[in-house]
């Protein structure tokens, strides 16, 4: 049986009701599940970086948006992967 179909924008109103409640752990699953529906969407796959990223998860957060970027180039995106990749450099160098 073919599973039923995953509604984006229902899907992405709850990731973001779970955010604002400061429930990341489950807003990710969300994005996950979504994902691994749809592989490509570049929109789940940033708040996916972001929710890693509000959740202390830096390394992770950066290989989400770096695959964000290889969907579809953002410069907001970007910015965002050169500060973090700053903040492990900067660690790394302590």
């Amino acid at each position: 049986p073919k599973a039923p179909p995953v509604s984006i924008v229902k899907t992405h109103r709850k990731i973001r009701e779970l955010a604002a409640e400061g429930n990341y752990e489950l807003a990710l699953e969300y994005a996950e599940q979504l994902l691994q529906r749809y592989p490509s969407h570049v929109e789940t796959m940033r708040t996916k970086g972001s929710l890693l990223l509000r959740m202390g998860d830096r390394e992770a957060a950066l290989k989400a948006y770096q695959k964000a970027q290889e969907i579809e180039p953002d410069r907001r995106v970007e910015e965002q992967i050169i500060k973090i990749e700053k903040s492990l450099s900067d660690e790394g160098a302590q």
